[in-house]
């Protein structure tokens, strides 16, 4: 019985952590969460929101050895502009991105919290 109420008390606080991620509009990834080549300079970041939640946007440099369109297929852009989603187990949560070429030396990134229930 002592055990049935220490799962039951676990997954109530599980529960809840991943209800106040779901209703959590404001949030919005950190720089670090998403996956930068180490080549790669961020020149600045901000933060955008909208009807159902924020992102951060990520202008990124590419190294003087490298292009802009080399830096966003390093950083995951696939051919057809799609973005990627990543789960994060420290915050339970799926870190999403997208990436588009800003010029001929940068790349501009954007980055939110996916909703992993669909």
């Amino acid at each position: 019985m002592p055990a049935l109420v220490v799962a039951a008390v676990i997954g109530a606080v599980v529960l809840s952590v991943l209800a106040w991620r779901m209703v959590d509009e404001g949030a919005m990834p950190e720089v670090a969460q998403v996956p930068l080549p180490a080549s790669a300079t961020v020149m600045a970041t901000g933060k955008q929101c909208g009807s159902g939640g924020c992102w951060r946007t990520i202008s990124v440099a590419a190294p003087s050895s490298s292009t802009a369109e080399a830096l966003a297929e390093a950083m995951g852009r696939s051919a057809d502009q799609g973005e990627r989603c990543v789960f994060r187990v420290p915050e339970f949560r799926e870190v999403c991105w997208s990436v588009k070429v800003e010029s001929e030396r940068s790349v501009a990134l954007e980055a939110w919290y996916g909703d992993i229930f669909g």
